[in-house]
């Protein structure tokens, strides 16, 4: 091999080297890690199954004199192949809708499973703030399997 080829195969291989260098983080669903807010401190869905009855819970707390209202909107999902389909739960659009006009919201709601599969709870928090501004948050829970 010629001197310019191996400096070539060199070089080559330098520059495959450095474009295969990737650093991978991990974060562990039970740390509550979560983003930044400017008036919710916690918002969390989360879904526990006993006896094929499903369970969502809804959390979702802000900072006293700065949050003025909460609202959420709750579904359960199964998991069908890679996506997620949003289940039939007796309501018109199939969600489940609370307002607290307060700082925090807490509350639960309930559906029996009829089919066995993978499942979570999805909800979708508007938290209101005493000047009015808002903020979008969405959080899903951890899956159950069923």
């Amino acid at each position: 091999m010629t001197k310019v080829k191996k400096g070539f195969m060199v070089f080559i291989a330098v520059v495959l080297s450095i474009c295969s260098f990737s650093m991978t983080a991990y974060a562990d669903d039970n740390t509550g890690i979560m983003p930044l807010y400017d008036y919710t401190s916690v918002a969390s869905s989360g879904l526990a199954i006993n006896n094929s009855k499903a369970t969502a819970s809804v959390y979702c707390s802000g900072y006293s004199g700065t949050t003025k209202k909460i609202t959420a909107k709750t579904c359960i999902q199964r998991k069908l192949g890679l996506i997620w389909i949003k289940m039939d739960i007796g309501t018109s659009d199939d969600y489940w809708h609370d307002t607290a006009n307060n700082y925090y919201l807490i509350t639960s709601h309930s559906k029996t499973l009829t089919s066995h599969g993978t499942y979570r709870a999805k909800t979708e928090y508007t938290v209101t703030a005493s000047n009015g501004d808002t903020e979008e948050i969405t959080v899903t829970s951890q899956e159950v399997d069923f």
